[in-house]
């Protein structure tokens, strides 16, 4: 199974019309959303070039893949253990 933070994410992720970016963008927004604590304005200013209108949908995209996409799903552990690793 692919981790999802071993997804390599292009640090261009504020390129607007780039279909290929559009999960990575998408999960990023909604992981902005609840983990951060970011508004629709803050994710706006971060991914640049979009409208709090498109800040929201992208979340709604996020949660979606989250939830249905295998490669996602552990997002949240694993963001836990690469914040705070476990001592061994």
């Amino acid at each position: 199974m692919e981790s999802a933070l071993r997804t390599e994410i292009p640090n261009f992720i504020n390129v607007k019309y780039n279909r290929s970016l559009s999960d990575a963008r998408a999960v990023s927004a909604f992981l902005m959303r609840c983990l951060c604590d970011f508004t629709y304005k803050d994710i706006c200013k971060t991914l640049g070039n979009i409208t709090a209108s498109q800040a929201a949908n992208l979340c709604n995209k996020g949660y979606e893949l989250i939830k249905s996409i295998t490669k996602y799903q552990n997002i949240y552990p694993e963001i836990l253990d690469f914040i705070n690793p476990k001592a061994s």
